[in-house]
This record gives C-alpha cells, sequence and structure tokens, in this order.
C-alpha cells in the first residue's frame, strides 16, 4: 500500500504568520500614533488587531520592543531611499561636489513619499522627539544616524566656505523643522487665518527646501577659516564669541 507523499514544508515563516504579524504592526502603529508610548496598551492593540493579546508577546515580546519594531519598520525604509536619493545626486554630479539644494531634496523627498502613503507613522515620528521616556533617542540613533551624518559629509563638501560646525547646527535645526510640519498641526492654516494650506505636500517640500537652502547658504556664524584644523576653529571661535559677547556695565 502505497503513502501519499507530504508536500514539503518550504524555509521560512507560514504566510499566515506573516500576515498576522503585519497586522499587530499595522494596528501598532496606528495607535501609537494616536494615543503615544504611554497611552497605548497591549490589550487596545490585540482588539483592534482581532488576535490574542498573547499573540503580541509572542512575536515581539514586550510593548518596548513592538513599538521599536513599528518605528524601525517605516523608519529603515526612509534611510534606505535616503540612501538612494543621495547616491543618484552625487552620481548626476559627475565627481563634482551636488548642489546643496538637491542633496537638501534628497533627504526631504523619501520622508514625504512615506508620509503619503503612511500617514500614521509620521506622526509618530514627529511624537518620538517629544517623548524621550521609551529610549527614543537610541531609536533615533539606530534608524538615522549614519544616514545623517552621510548628508552632512555631503552637504560639508558642496559648501567648503562654511563652518562644518554651522552645517552640523543648520542639520540639527533642519530635521526640527521638518518633523514639525509632518505632525500636521496646520499651523499654517491658522496664523495665515486660511490663506494658505499647508496639505499640498509637494508644496511643502518646495518651501521647506528653499528655506533650508537658505539657511544652509548662509555666511557662517563666526569668522570661518577654510582647511582650519578643529581644535584651532574651535578655539578661534571661542575667542570670536568672547570678544563679541555684550560687556555688562556696573
Amino acid at each position: 500500500m502505497s503513502k501519499t507523499a507530504k508536500t514539503p514544508r518550504k524555509p521560512g515563516r507560514p504566510a499566515e504568520s506573516l500576515a498576522t504579524r503585519d497586522t499587530i504592526l499595522d494596528v501598532a502603529e496606528q495607535q501609537f500614533a494616536a494615543l503615544g508610548f504611554a497611552g497605548t496598551t497591549l490589550r487596545d492593540i490585540a482588539r483592534h488587531a482581532e488576535v490574542n493579546q498573547a499573540l503580541i508577546g509572542y512575536y515581539f515580546g514586550s510593548k518596548q520592543a513592538l513599538f521599536e519594531a513599528v518605528y524601525k519598520r517605516r523608519g529603515s525604509e526612509v534611510s534606505t531611499l535616503r540612501m538612494r536619493a543621495l547616491d543618484a545626486v552625487e552620481a548626476a554630479a559627475n565627481g563634482t561636489p551636488p548642489d546643496a539644494r538637491n542633496i537638501i531634496l534628497a533627504y526631504l523627498r523619501p520622508q514625504f513619499d512615506i508620509k503619503r502613503q503612511y500617514t500614521a507613522w509620521s506622526r509618530l515620528q514627529a511624537r518620538i522627539h517629544t517623548e524621550p521616556e521609551y529610549n527614543a533617542f537610541q531609536i533615533r540613533k539606530d534608524v538615522y544616524d549614519i544616514v545623517t551624518q552621510r548628508y552632512i559629509a555631503a552637504l560639508e563638501n558642496a559648501l567648503p566656505h562654511i563652518d562644518p560646525a554651522d552645517i552640523h547646527w543648520r542639520m540639527t535645526f533642519m530635521i526640527g523643522a521638518y518633523l514639525y510640519v509632518l505632525a500636521d498641526v496646520a499651523r499654517l492654516d491658522e496664523v495665515s487665518t486660511q490663506r494658505y494650506r499647508g496639505d499640498d505636500i509637494d508644496e511643502t517640500i518646495d518651501r521647506l527646501a528653499s528655506y533650508f537652502v537658505g539657511g544652509m547658504l548662509a555666511p557662517s556664524t563666526y569668522a570661518f577659516t577654510p582647511h582650519q584644523n578643529q581644535n584651532e576653529q574651535m578655539e578661534h571661535t571661542r575667542q570670536t564669541r568672547a570678544e563679541n559677547k555684550p560687556k555688562i556695565k556696573t
């Protein structure tokens, strides 16, 4: 009597398992974006995902680990897209330093392309910069630092006449400004009494880029000598600040 041959089991997780995990991530993304880390419970995520709460523990282990998985899923995609965009900008420059505007656009566009698809995650990204109690600094470092440092290096190469300290400061300001815009607080609508709206993503990118380029191209804050080593430049900056410090009359 012949036995029915069994279908060989393919390596990897079953499709149903992957689908369940993705459903949990999708629901958790919505909940964390709406309520923050502290306000979100695993019970609520399980209820909205229509799964047993024990499954969340099985796939992710803890609320902290789930949050990190949610954030890094999209954040890693943004970082990958930014790397590719900068590769393309540098390749198009044919060995010369790229234009600062093209570098900044390469940095901004992937973030807003993701926003078009996943609005909740964009709100979550803005939240993570204001809710540091759940190891937010380490998560940001893991996801973004390598990419951000590469963009800073590209800007230093494109703007050798600007103090590298200014480029680092201005990149930090740029990140803070675009995250504020991502949060969808609709302040433009309010302060302009509805004369202007901030819901057109392409217009938002163009206006942000113009603003950031203006900042990056501004003269160095303190006197700067290109090719001066960092220690000499820091000492020169210290002296300049001391000389420009207002004198207090007694």
